[in-house]
């Protein structure tokens, strides 16, 4: 099977975002964290189509936890709402510009359940990629 994780983590640290990120890692981390921060996982990795025994396409999904608080960036004081949902808007164009892959459902914003002054926004992404070709298509 194929993963692009490693993929995506590297385009979104290459990536400018309003605000940067001062950490992109995967999830469960023993690291202290820093806000703002996203996590990325690989949750669905499974063959969609086989021929012969040889997996054609995989079906592909990965969850996206973006971590803010309320910031002062480059003079302007921006709420953790506002942060996380701008956060949210660019990572969704690279989602759907770079690879092809579509928002599954919608995404979540909610307290950090051991700290109320930091926001998660929680979105998924999926799609289906050629194992061959590297195309990715949409669900």
């Amino acid at each position: 099977m194929v993963s692009i994780l490693d993929e995506i983590m590297e385009k979104i640290k290459n990536s400018t975002f309003t605000v940067p990120f001062k950490d992109i890692r995967e999830p469960y981390s023993t690291k202290q964290p820093v806000y703002p921060m996203i996590t990325v996982e690989e949750i669905t990795n499974t063959p969609q189509q086989q021929i012969n025994g040889k997996i054609i396409r995989t079906n592909l999904h990965y969850r996206f936890e973006i971590y803010g608080r309320d910031i002062s960036h480059e003079g302007q004081l921006i709420s953790k709402r506002k942060l996380v949902t701008t956060l949210g808007n660019e990572l969704d164009t690279i989602m759907r510009e770079t690879y092809g892959m579509k928002m599954i459902g919608t995404y979540q914003i909610l307290p950090y359940a051991s700290d109320n002054s930091i926001l998660r926004y929680i979105v998924t992404y999926g799609g289906i990629i050629d194992n061959e070709t590297m195309i990715i298509y949409q669900l």
